[in-house]
Order: structure tokens, then sequence, then C-alpha cells
């Protein structure tokens, strides 16, 4: 019923009374809403129509596109090339949130957080342009965000104190002390300072700034950030956030007139405040025309330094980079072209600059920057690599040489060019349920420089005909390519090469910085900073009034779970010692894909001194080809016939056990899959068999790579999710299921593939490939098999899947019985380091902390989940990223595991975060929860359960979690019901005498990042160096 009444009110919302227009029915020249059709555009296959109007007063352009989908999306966007390095338009585009004139509290974007229904809420800011898309499904949802966003970019309240608590500021350490000393602070200040940690960004930042000096950087360089000034961030905006320099985009099934007519109000709306028609000349006169990399008339090299990866071989520490700028990159059909050219040349085993430089061993794998970058003005195409000795520049350089020669005389393989589109063709004939947003993340980086044939973009279909036309009619076309611009044309080399003290000049920098900004200050500047660091305090600390924001309300949540439809098999297929092998199934509308999911039931049968060579075993048995192909043979076959295959592992409550809520019974799976076109689903099958039974582990010339890669990327991948690492840590203090995960994927994971990577080829062939080989002889048995297909129906292509499981399982060599419900036994239960810190070169620092708290079934369990939403948005949000300066903070609670963790992300101040933490149970407690407190925290959990899926994952409840339709709804019912009452009741149960005991056995603490004195084995730290063995 509830289902019904909310398809009604948004019923009435979308027709609201006044005239709806079809976008089939629009032509050119008609009027919307005050804008121009100005193009229409038909796109048949996806059933989608384009409609392009321009505002009439100020030239604003908007773009619906529309289509038969619910997820409705909503994007602005402006040109905001930055005039500097001080990072102003990302600033803006935090300031610009933080409070309108219509809505005017502190953080509308946080705040509407919990008032929505949306799937997607974000503000991001590229190389040239800022744009402020979201996704949601609920009608009423749509325009309560739209205003909230319309509002926020056309009519903020761009207060100086927000300006300074997100961009940066200078302020006291214990802002209420003036006896403490000054330093730099700030939001995106300390986001900044975690980025350009990140070898990976530093490298392409500089590599950026060398090849394109007229484009500065947008986000923002910290040792520049402290020169700008608030007055600059007013008159960024009043110039570059108006109507004239904006574009707007809206996708769905919603009318063009209910996503446009807020549109020009908003625009009449800045009308009225500033002058239009001055404002348009204003704002037109100050934005700059496309700016252009260097002239590359000769060979140039620049080269700088850069920090030393302790993860990495210390003598393999230079990066490199030759590119060369090879045309406009509004030349979609020249762009298209460079892009097919350098993925055939650069990606997967068998490219030719794979096997030159990665299988070579001249490098470890290729830079950032590799491959076609579509710059504002002009494309560059780069060939780099990281992970080399000093000696093997030259090498690199020649081998580069050699491949273009190579390629220029010979040309590419047919074969592999149809491998390449056939993998395009495949991934644009998936259904997805985040279409609207891709579409926003295609568009907008061409929007501001390629007016005209952006639009040419929306249909992928058309863009690969024209390719292939082209390149029919010169099979030739990358041997000139080639030819005409990297054989003989100029480039760039570009060199980062490692300083021992590059961090330690950072860190020197910073404090020569600060000292000149404090020896430059008045007494009365320093009575200014410490009354506006008061004024800060008191903002942050001051309750609002946020009634003026839109909210959607409890009664939007609908109270019946979508059901998905699995079906099972259990006497179709049998394994060598008879046990059934069951097998999922859900039928849906996959336009003619098969999905196959293969699960290995490897509990009790790996010893467990190999589960540390499970994750490598299951990478390498995708990358070191088999005993009947070669890697670049086997990848060629993969490409040709399917959409890709993968291998994964997973730790999971055996479902037999869930049903008998049963949670610590778990499961140790290896994971295969795949997708292909129905009738092509039978090389499905005997790939999964080649990678499984006949991977050849002995390939050293891929084994190493891969390894050294790996590890390789570990610094990266710490610098951009290291509170998940943090967190994942800590877990693994209080759960037998985080503790192995932790060991096969988490922090304890990245130390034993860092000890690997320095292994020489002997010492791998004599240590490592013959565990790799015991693993592999024995997940190469039948038994313990589950299976999950997901396919358009059709009985043809159930029963043809069936024939191919039965070949693939008669294949397999036999097994005594252990079949797929088998659960691990002899776990150990936590970690025992329960505080530990490890030391990594950043500026910041990632916090994880953990607890125990309830078990999926248990009646505590939905109050938890609720509560740790509460916790991130009403108390940790605030402490942690507004007053603290970390970019982010909260709390997460993983109902399946039952446990709840704490983290903070880019912090500059762990130690104010763990006080914070420590501080959560006292605070939860005091705390007088309302109605509305919980409304909003439901809101915002099921913005995650409810957010559409794609149909390729909706076998994913049952299959991988054993979650039954019956136990989604129920969860639903057990979140929809939880009380004010539960909430108080769990916070005092679950966080009293366990947070503010942090590093105990009831709550275990982690923290990456710099040496700090705070942290030593005195202190009862365990202090890692992920580098020692």
């Amino acid at each position: 019923m509830l289902r019904l009444k909310d398809a009604g009110r948004q019923l009435r919302l979308w027709s609201g009374g006044r005239r709806l227009y079809s976008s089939q029915s629009l032509r050119v020249g008609d009027g919307v809403s005050g804008f121009r059709v100005d193009r229409v555009v038909e796109v048949p296959k996806l059933d989608m129509t384009a409609v392009e109007l321009s505002h009439a007063g100020t030239g604003a352009r908007h773009l619906h596109v529309n289509r038969k989908d619910t997820n409705n999306v909503f994007a602005i966007g402006f040109k905001t090339l930055p005039p500097d390095h001080s990072g102003l338009p990302h600033i803006l585009e935090h300031t610009t949130l933080c409070g309108s004139n219509k809505f005017p509290v502190r953080d509308p974007f946080f705040k509407m957080l919990t008032r929505s229904l949306a799937n997607y809420m974000n503000a991001l800011t590229g190389v040239d342009y800022t744009f402020y898309p979201f996704a949601t499904t609920n009608g009423k949802d749509f325009a309560n965000l739209q205003q909230v966003y319309l509002d926020s970019v056309y009519d903020p309240l761009l207060r100086e104190l927000d300006f300074r608590q997100e961009g940066w500021r200078l302020e006291h350490d214990v802002p209420e002390d003036k006896e403490s000393p000054l330093m730099f602070k700030g939001v995106v200040y300390n986001e900044m300072k975690g980025q350009l940690s990140n070898p990976a960004y530093l490298f392409y930042i500089r590599f950026f700034q060398a090849i394109y000096p007229s484009l500065q950087f947008s986000g923002g360089d910290p040792a520049h950030m402290t020169a700008l000034e608030y007055k600059d961030l007013v008159n960024f905006h009043n110039t570059r956030y108006h109507p004239s320099n904006s574009f707007s985009f809206s996708y769905g099934s919603l009318p063009l007139t209910e996503a446009l007519d807020p549109v020009a109000k908003a625009i009449e709306k800045r009308a009225e405040k500033s002058g239009l028609e001055g404002a348009v000349n204003s704002g037109k006169e100050s934005i700059p025309q496309r700016p252009e990399p260097i002239s590359l008339d000769k060979n140039t090299e620049i080269e700088v330094e850069g920090p030393i990866d302790p993860t990495v071989d210390p003598n393999k520490q230079y990066k490199v980079s030759l590119s060369w700028i090879v045309g406009d990159s509004n030349d979609l059909k020249s762009t298209i072209a460079w892009k097919v050219l350098g993925t055939l040349l650069t990606d997967g085993h068998a490219s030719p600059f794979y096997k030159a430089l990665i299988d070579s061993g001249i490098g470890t794998d290729f830079s950032v920057n590799t491959g076609l970058e579509e710059t504002p003005a002009k494309n560059i195409f780069t060939i780099g690599l990281q992970g080399l000795t000093k000696e093997a520049v030259p090498q690199f350089e020649k081998a580069v040489a050699n491949v273009f020669a190579d390629i220029a005389e010979n040309g590419i393989p047919k074969e592999r060019l149809e491998a390449v589109l056939n993998q395009a063709e495949l991934a644009d004939r998936e259904v997805d349920a985040g279409f609207g947003m891709d579409l926003v993340s295609r568009l907008f980086p061409r929007v501001f420089n390629d007016p005209r044939n952006y639009l040419d973009l929306l249909d992928n279909e058309k863009i690969l005909s024209s390719f292939r036309t082209q390149y029919n009619e010169n099979p030739a076309l990358f041997q000139d390519l080639v030819k005409s611009k990297l054989v003989s044309g100029p480039f760039l080399k570009f060199s980062m090469v490692p300083s021992a003290t590059f961090d330690q000049n950072l860190v020197e920098q910073e404090k020569k910085q600060l000292q000149d900004k404090i020896d430059s200050l008045t007494e009365e500047d320093r009575v200014q900073i410490f009354n506006s660091g008061l004024d800060l305090l008191e903002n942050q600390k001051a309750q609002e009034d946020i009634s003026s924001l839109p909210s959607l309300a409890t009664e939007d949540i609908s109270l019946q779970a979508t059901k998905i439809d699995v079906k099972k098999i259990d006497d179709a297929v049998v394994d060598s010692v008879q046990n059934p092998v069951r097998i999922f199934t859900r039928e849906t509308g996959t336009q003619g894909l098969t999905y196959l999911h293969l699960f290995k039931n490897i509990s009790n049968k790996v010893p467990k001194e190999l589960y540390p060579y499970l994750s490598l075993f299951s990478s390498a048995m995708n990358n070191v080809g088999t005993s009947d192909y070669s890697m670049s043979e086997l990848e060629n076959i993969i490409r040709l016939n399917t959409g890709g295959v993968s291998s994964s592992l997973m730790i999971r409550t055996a479902p037999q056990a869930l049903q008998a809520k049963k949670l610590d019974d778990l499961q140790l799976l290896l994971t295969l899959g795949g997708s292909s076109l129905d009738e092509k689903s039978s090389y499905l099958y005997d790939i999964l068999l080649q990678i499984l039974v006949k991977a050849d582990f002995t390939n050293i010339e891929k084994l190493r790579p891969l390894i050294q890669s790996s590890a390789a990327n570990a610094l990266n991948s710490l610098s951009d999710s290291g509170h998940r690492f943090a967190m994942g840590h800590a877990r693994s203090g209080m759960s037998a299921k985080s503790y192995l995960e932790e060991q096969l994927s988490g922090m304890e994971q990245i130390k034993f593939i860092i000890k690997l990577s320095k292994l020489d080829d002997k010492a791998l062939l004599e240590t490592v490939v013959p565990k790799l080989q015991q693993i592999q002889a024995i997940v190469a048995q039948s038994s313990g098999l589950e299976a999950g297909l997901t396919f358009t129906p059709s009985q043809t292509t159930l029963n043809n899947n069936i024939s191919h499981l039965t070949n693939f399982v008669k294949t397999l060599s036999k097994a005594k019985s252990n079949d797929s419900s088998s659960v691990l036994t002899g776990l150990e239960n936590r970690s025992t380091h329960l505080k530990t810190q490890f030391q990594l070169p950043f500026q910041v620092s990632y916090v994880g902390a953990a607890i125990q708290g309830a078990s999926y079934f248990d009646q505590d369990s939905a109050a938890l989940q609720i509560l740790s939403n509460l916790l991130t948005h009403r108390y940790l949000h605030t402490e942690i990223r507004e007053k603290g300066g970390a970019y982010g903070g909260g709390a997460s609670y993983s109902a399946m595991d039952g446990v709840l963790a704490f983290y903070s992300y880019r912090d500059p101040n762990p130690l104010n975060t763990i006080e914070t933490i420590g501080n959560t149970g006292r605070w939860a407690v005091a705390k007088e929860w309302t109605e509305r407190d919980l409304r909003e925290a439901k809101l915002s959990i099921f913005q995650g359960i409810d957010a559409p899926i794609s149909p390729r994952s909706e076998i994913s409840y049952e299959l991988y979690y054993g979650l039954t339709n019956e136990m989604r709804q129920a969860r639903r019912e057990a979140l929809l019901g939880v009380s004010v009452k539960d909430i108080s009741a769990v916070a005092e149960k679950y966080l009293l005498n366990t947070v503010d005991n942090l590093g105990s056995d009831k709550a275990s603490l982690t923290v990456l990042g710099p040496s700090r004195s705070e942290f030593t084995e005195e202190q009862g730290w365990n202090v890692v160096d992920p580098e020692s063995n």
C-alpha cells in the first residue's frame, strides 16, 4: 500500500498542474521554461532522447536526457580555470556547500545526507571545471536536493569563517589557549597534504605542471594555499559561478520542465541579486580562453625530486615518462583513434609495451600518466614506467623507440584490435544502474571546451561504428599515427628521481612557511587570530535551526524490500564424490549476457601456513598463463570471447549457519567469475578451467612483475584508502573473520607482499612457486563447488550452462568428500596487537578503532547500525572534520561481523581523533536523542539499502551472503522499528567501558601515518615499519 501511496505522491510532483513537455515532441527553436531548444539527439538503441537548450537571457546551457530510468540525475557545473596553485576552485567547491541564503545552515550538503534517499551526492573539482551531481529514485527527493544545490551554487553565504574552516587558516593548536602554538589548519589544506602523499598522484601532478604550466593546479598545493585570501574566493565566485558560465544536466524519466523550471528560477534569483547583464559581461571577460600545453618543437627534459617509497626496492625508485602532443582534444575522431591505440599498446600482457618494459624487467609497472590524456586543448600521449633503477632509464628510452619503430613498420595484428573492440562493445551492452551518473562523468570534462561535439559521447555504438569505418578505410591507421607523431615527433621526458630528504624537506618547508607567517604578524593580528579561532569554534559548537532544509519522512521509505527471485537447482550436476553442485539462478534482463560465478569452498583444505599466499595465488592464476597458452595467447582468447574473467578470495558466514543464526561458522572461498554473450558462455568455463587447473606458476617472467607491481602500488592504496586499512586492522582484534581478512587483504598482507618483492628469481622458484602449486593441487579438485548464473530468461541458456558446468566438474581431479557446506575450524579468535601504529611516509594520518557489537540476528544489531550513523553525523563529523581539520571521520557498523568501527581520513591530528573516539560513549549516553535524529539516520541508511543495483549484481545477496528475501525483509523491519529508547540502550550497553579504553581487548586501535613521539613502545604501542620483516 505504501508503494502505491508513494507512486501517487511522485505522480503529483511530476505533473504539478503545468504543461509537461515530451522530449520526443520537442523541436529546435521551441521554448521551454525560458530556454530555447538548440539540438535534439536520438539514441534509438538506448531508447534515449537528448535535448540541448540555452537560456534566452544568459546563455546558460542545459542538457536533458530522457530515458525510462527511475534513477533520476541532476548536476550543475561551471568552468573554473584556476588562477594559481592555491586550490581556489577546490576551496570554493567546499565553501559553497556551507550554507546559502535560502538554507542558512552550517553545512547543508552533509545535513542533506541524512534527510534524503539519494543514492549519490557529491561535489567534484576537475582540472578546469567544478560540478555538483546527485541521483535519486524519489521524485520529492529530487526536487528537495535540486533546490539545495541550486541555491548553494548561485546564492551561497560564503562566510569568511567557512573559508577558514574549509580552506586554510592560521590558528592556535588549542583554539581556547593563546599560549599554544600557531599552526596551519583547514579541511582542504589537510586533504591535499594527504593527496600529495600518494606517490602516483604526486608524480602525475608534477608531470602535468611540467607539460601544462599554463593550467594551474585546481586541487591546490598546500605550499601555495596559504597565499589565498577570502576576497579572492568571493571574486572568483562572482565571475565563475554565473549562469553564462554554467552547464546543467538532468537525466531519467522525469519530465523536462520539472528539471528545468527550478534552474530558470535560480537564474532569475541570481539576476535579482547581482544584476544579470553586467555580471554576464564581467564573467565572460574574466574567463580565459583554453590554455595550451608547452610548445614541443624539440625534445625537452624536466627532472624533479620525489619521495622514497619504503615499500619498494630502494634501488628501483625512479619514475620516467615520454610524452607527445598528438592533436586537438576537440577532434573526437582523432581522440578515439588515439584511445584505441593507447589501449593496444599498453593494456594487458599481450601489449607490446607490457612485454618490452615490464616483462623485460626494466620497470615494475606503467606510470600513472601512461596512455592518452584528454586535456582542455590538446591530446597528450604518454608512455611511462615506474620502479626503474637509474641505470635502466636509458634502456627504457631505447625500448620505447624500438616498439614504435616496430609498430610503424609492421602495424598491430587485427586480432588484437578485434579483442579490444569486443571488450568495448560488451561493456556498452551492460545494463548499468548508474548509467545517468556515468553520463555525467563522461560529459562534464568536455562540455566547457567542446560545446559542439560533446553530444557525440552519448552514443558509444555510433562512436565504435565510426571508428571501424575509419580503420577499414585505412588499415594502416595505427602505423600512420605512430609514424607521424611518435617515431620522430618531439617529446617531453619527465623524470622523478628519488631523494632521501624529500619528506623532511616538505616538513621543513611547511615549518618555514609557518614561521614566516608568524614573524609577519602584528600584535593586532595575533589578537584577531585568537578571536577568529574562538569565533569558529563557537560556530562549530552552536546548535542550529535546520528547519529551513527540506526533508523526506520515514514514511517515504518503503516497508517492503525489493524481492529478487533467485532459484536453486540441486540435482543437475554432481561432483566426483556425488556431492551435488548447487546452482543459483537469477533470470532478469541482461541484454543477452550471461554472468557466471563459481565458488570453491577451500575451508580446512589449505594448510594455515599457506594462508598468506592465497591472495597472491588468486591474483597470479589470472596473470601467469597456463601450460596450454602463454599469457598473451590466453588474454587474447579472453578478450575476443568474453567480457573478462576474475578470481578472488572471500570469507563468509556459512549459509546453512546463517539460517541457524550461528554466525561464527565461517567459510573460506575461492571465487571465479566472468561474463560473455549467451552463445559464447562455453568459453567462460574453458578459460576458468585453464586458470584453475593449468596456471603456470613457474612462469617467473610473469610472477615477478606481478609481485613487484603489487608492492609498488601498496603506498598508493594506503594513501587513498588508509582509513579502510586502519579499520580492517583494528577489526582483526575483535573477530575471527576480521582477523583472517586482515591476513589475506590487510596491512599484514601488504607486509607479506613487500617481503616477497625482495626475493630474486631463484628464491621465488624455490620458496614461492612450490607453495602456489600446492594450493593449486588443492583447489583443482572437484568437491566443494557452488555456481551462480544470471541471464535473460531462456531455458536454452540454462541448459547450455548446466552442460558446460557438468563438463567443467568432470575435468577436475577427484577428491575425498568435502562438500560446499564445510566450515573453518581451529581459527585464531583475534589479533593480539590491539594498539598499533604503522609508520608510513605521509604528511597526515589515518585512525581506525573497533569494538565488538551484536550479531546480525541479535535484537541490538539494527539499533547499533542506526547508532553508527548517528555518531557519524551528530558527533564525529563535527569533532574530527570541522574542528580537527581531517578530511573525514565517522563510524561504520558491519552487521554481518557484529563489529562497530571508527575512523578518520587524512587526519592532521590523530591524537584529537583518538580522544574524540574515546569520548564517544559518554557523549552518546548523555545525548538526548530525538525522533528527528532517528528519522534522519534511517533515511541515510536506506540510501544504500535501496540504491538501484545492476542485473549482474542482483544475485549477490543470496549467492554471496546467504541472505534470502525473507532475511532482508526482517532486517528492514528491524531497522525501521528501532526506537529512541533502543538507541540509548545500545549506546550504554556497547560504548561505555569500551571506547574509553582504546588499545585494549575491548577496543582495538590502529593508526597509519608518520612517526610521532606519542606513539612509542614505551607508551604501549606496537610500532610497525611495513618494510620490516
